[in-house]
């Protein structure tokens, strides 16, 4: 394969029973070339050590963040696990990575080709939904230029090793520190030069990189359910539309929190969605 996709995964023991789901799909559907990583924080490896497939790499946290130069005290919450996402551009064997959320569903095999557009990954685009994030990260880059916003999509993406290694030395060369050190003092989301992971690279590719290494492309791969959507309903959107990605979560901040049952009987409704819909079109 001429250009092999890495995929790294930063979960946690929350997010243990969709994250076993998600390496069960890619075991199942993955036809990818490159290497699995799971990253989860110290303290909680060893809730992972028995859990992680022995094809795939397990890695703490600290351990990417300390690759990146940062060797002191490193929490785990929604804005460090960003971090990595980034950082994981170090420690990956090729020059790709695709970045799946833990409580994502895969629909059906894909490989490589699935995510390429003119020999080219996509990187995707035109959902506006954080746009707010996108104009606080070209603030953080003092991009303070107007520019037409592309709407980078907010999860499962494809970053380039190339590329994610020269955001952060471009971020170390702005702010004069560390990267690791620099991007957790820029996390207050009230502030305008906050950031997020794939707003992040998306501007920075797009806006200062000559050569980007990507199309930048609408896409369709990529649903999320939401708790206030009949699920009745979902099932028939997935069935019409059979996208290969659905982020699907168990628990959803406090608003939610399914049983290990409810969410296994859910999910296999969603799967029975997928084989209707092949066997209506066996071709998807």
């Amino acid at each position: 394969m001429e250009k092999p996709l890495d995929v790294v995964i930063k979960t946690r023991a929350l997010d243990l029973v969709p994250f076993l789901q998600l390496q069960t799909d890619l075991a199942q559907h993955s036809r990818l070339h490159g290497c699995t990583y799971v990253i989860v924080s110290r303290h909680e490896l060893d809730q992972f050590a028995d859990v992680v497939w022995k094809d795939n790499i397990l890695l703490c946290s600290e351990e990417v963040a300390a690759v990146a130069g940062y060797t002191d005290e490193f929490p785990d919450t929604w804005c460090t696990q960003q971090i990595i996402k980034i950082a994981a551009a170090n420690i990956i064997r090729h020059q790709h990575y695709l970045i799946l959320d833990s409580n994502t569903l895969i629909g059906f095999d894909f490989d490589e080709d699935d995510f390429l557009s003119d020999a080219q990954y996509v990187y995707a685009v035109n959902e506006f939904r954080d746009v707010a994030w996108e104009l606080q990260s070209r603030n953080f880059l003092r991009l303070h230029t107007p520019a037409r916003l592309a709407g980078f999509r907010a999860a499962n993406q494809i970053f380039s090793k190339p590329n994610a290694q020269a955001l952060m030395r471009y971020i170390e060369a702005l702010y004069h520190d560390d990267v690791v050190r620099v991007l957790l003092k820029y996390s207050d989301d009230l502030s305008t030069e906050f950031w997020t992971e794939f707003a992040l690279y998306g501007v920075f590719v797009q806006s200062l990189k000559n050569t980007p290494g990507h199309r930048f492309e609408e896409r369709h791969d990529l649903i999320h359910y939401s708790a206030r959507w009949n699920f009745a309903n979902f099932l028939q959107d997935v069935e019409a539309e059979g996208p290969l990605m659905i982020k699907f979560n168990k628990r959803r901040h406090h608003q939610y929190d399914m049983d290990a049952d409810a969410y296994a009987q859910r999910v296999s409704e969603i799967k029975s969605a997928y084989e209707r819909r092949l066997h209506a079109s066996p071709t998807r």
